[in-house]
């Protein structure tokens, strides 16, 4: 992953989105890592009656 941050040559800080698309690997791992370990729902819900 480092080196195709190298390779895609990030002038800034952050990559812009044009710069993120060019990452293959970059976007495999993360959506990888995604699909392994889900995020798990958002919004809980509770009973209001118990």
């Amino acid at each position: 992953i480092y080196a195709e941050i190298n390779r895609v040559g990030v002038q800034s800080s952050l990559p812009d989105a044009h710069e993120v698309q060019k990452m293959h690997f970059l976007l495999a791992t993360v959506y990888e890592s995604a699909r392994l370990l889900p995020a798990g729902p958002l919004l809980q819900r509770c009973s209001l009656k118990h």
